[in-house]
């Protein structure tokens, strides 16, 4: 999925903005996780630093350099063990009365900036409230109600567009992967590029072979924990075992539509292969539910074969 096509209108307008030179000197770009917010972010330093009159052409020198995040005039700030500090703000606001090397527009992007803590926000505002020519800053949030209001007040925002998910799925599908791997990627992930990465990788996979095994076993009318044991070198990570319960809960998900007899989309086959005689929607709410709980535990750090030991008696 092209990100920045799918954000066509938020990139248009932030064009339209440099071309009749309206460009605001500092930016709040909103969106929840996977909507492109670091993109468009990393797109307008290179309009903003491009040859070839302010295009980001992607093939200038500029261009090639902010997409290698080698560009001395762009500085990206992350959080640090989960939070943005106050040396971190202040290595900006030192920044940005340096001398550029380049003498360029300098851009500075927050990712996560809700990661600010009272200390930081104070020392951005700083920089806010004195700005500097050729300086340009961008906050990247999911949420602004959690920044500073003397902190909105003093930029502007540009709020993005959640992702499609069927839109994603599809995408997945053009690629050739198979129907209900497509949509549990399109509804774990929040990303493509975050998607295919666990695609390369081969975690979601593992995770996804060991659900079909404890499907199978369900309609086989084997153990599901046995099963679970035996094969849980499958699961080499938390987030295995993540991904792991939330393809349980897609599952269940369309469980309930399939007990409804609503039009199933995903799962067919095996809901085709499973005895639902007397099966009511509130026993899958139910399992939803266990499901839920052996997430919380497994966060906790409780056992896991404990956790499953609980959950597949449930199940």
């Amino acid at each position: 999925m092209n990100i920045l096509n799918y954000q066509n209108d938020v990139v248009k307008v932030l064009e339209n903005s440099l071309k009749n030179n309206r460009l605001s000197h500092a930016y709040i770009f909103e969106g929840e996780k996977g909507s492109g917010l670091k993109e468009v972010a990393i797109h307008l330093a290179k309009m903003l630093l491009c040859y070839d009159d302010y295009k980001a052409c992607g093939v200038c020198e500029n261009c090639i350099r902010v997409d290698n995040g080698t560009h001395t005039n762009v500085i990206i700030i992350e959080p640090i063990q989960n939070t943005i500090r106050k040396d971190q703000i202040n290595s900006i606001i030192h920044e940005g009365h340096m001398t550029s090397l380049t003498d360029k527009n300098r851009i500075f992007i927050i990712n996560n900036a809700e990661k600010m803590n009272r200390a930081s926000a104070n020392s951005l505002l700083k920089f806010l409230e004195e700005p500097t020519p050729n300086n340009y800053l961008i906050l990247l949030c999911e949420n602004s109600s959690m920044l500073l209001e003397t902190i909105v007040s003093r930029t502007q925002i540009i709020r993005f567009k959640p992702i499609n998910k069927e839109e994603l799925a599809k995408e997945f599908r053009n690629e050739g992967i198979e129907k209900d791997m497509a949509y549990i990627l399109s509804e774990i992930f929040c990303s493509y590029d975050e998607a295919k990465t666990a695609l390369k990788e081969g975690n979601i996979i593992n995770s996804y072979d060991l659900f079909k095994k404890i499907i199978n076993a369900k309609i086989n009318n084997k153990d599901q924990y046995i099963e679970y044991f035996m094969n849980k070198k499958l699961l080499t990570s938390f987030e295995c075992h993540k991904w792991f319960l939330e393809i349980l809960t897609l599952f269940k998900r369309e469980e309930i539509r399939y007990i409804e007899k609503k039009q199933s989309r995903y799962f067919i086959e095996m809901f085709n292969d499973i005895n639902y005689n007397n099966k009511k929607v509130l026993d899958i709410t139910k399992q939803i539910d266990a499901i839920n709980i052996a997430i919380e535990r497994i966060n906790l750090k409780i056992n896991v074969d404990l956790v499953y030991a609980s959950l597949f008696q449930n199940l």
